[in-house]
């Protein structure tokens, strides 16, 4: 995770303002306990579920598939990206997907089964791992899913990575389009990565995060909520520095 992500994403800048808060309120303190009031309020807000569903609910711009009604003849192969990582799988014994990782494989390898393309499958190193995220895709598709991804991207560190190296290993193949399979709520960002190249992708997003219930649980903060609006800050921020990028 690198320390821009850290300094702009929750929890720690809140924790910051909040500490920062403190520290005024001995010389001002109304000023100070403002600051931190503020801080901590945001923070309480961001940890809602019913906050973090709708970030990730603003990005989920793609429907899913029907997939009984596939078009036919419109995509050549299956990209798949990677996402996180257990580095510490000791039942294991060594590294290996973590559960959105896991859950995009799972999707996948329905779409394959459906459709029968190639499995191409893109994750680079990532921290404290002792293998490529890709290796680990590769690993899982086989033992939990019985399916062999055909091509494995490995060297790419982020999104715009996995579509500028997996483009390049399907066009050395030959092929020009692919479902794209990842998160509904990260499929814009992904999407508009692979088209920057000139590559051609139907969308295939999975794991819709759904409309809010009337559950009293959805304005308790909770880590869940936190994450999910950590995902989703995370995804527009993403978004618009990779527009900055290309003007």
């Amino acid at each position: 995770m690198s320390v821009v992500r850290v300094l702009l994403l929750p929890p720690l800048p809140l924790y910051l303002l909040i500490a920062a808060g403190l520290l005024w309120a001995r010389r001002d303190r109304r000023k100070g306990m403002i600051l931190a009031a503020a801080s901590l309020s945001v923070l309480a807000l961001l940890s809602m579920p019913l906050v973090g569903g709708f970030l990730l609910r603003s990005l989920q711009s793609e429907p899913a598939l029907d997939l009984d009604q596939l078009p036919e003849g419109v995509a050549e192969a299956i990209i798949v990206l990677g996402g996180d990582q257990n580095p510490f799988a000791e039942e294991y014994g060594k590294a290996t997907v973590g559960t959105l990782t896991l859950e995009r494989l799972r999707y996948a390898s329905l779409l394959h089964h459906r459709t029968a393309l190639p499995l191409l499958v893109s994750g680079g190193q990532l921290p404290r791992a002792d293998r490529p995220l890709a290796k680990m895709m590769l690993e899982s598709l086989r033992v939990d899913f019985g399916v062999e991804a055909y091509w494995i991207e490995d060297q790419s560190p982020n999104t715009l990575a996995n579509a500028r190296q997996s483009v390049r290993m399907l066009r050395d193949a030959g092929v020009e389009s692919a479902y794209l399979v990842t998160h509904a709520w990260h499929m814009p960002r992904a999407r508009a990565c692979f088209e920057a190249e000139g590559f051609e992708v139907i969308c295939a997003p999975m794991g819709f995060r759904l409309g809010p219930r009337p559950d009293p649980g959805d304005f308790l903060p909770s880590s869940k909520g936190l994450q999910e609006s950590t995902y989703g800050m995370y995804e527009w921020l993403g978004g618009i520095w990779y527009r900055l990028r290309h003007l």
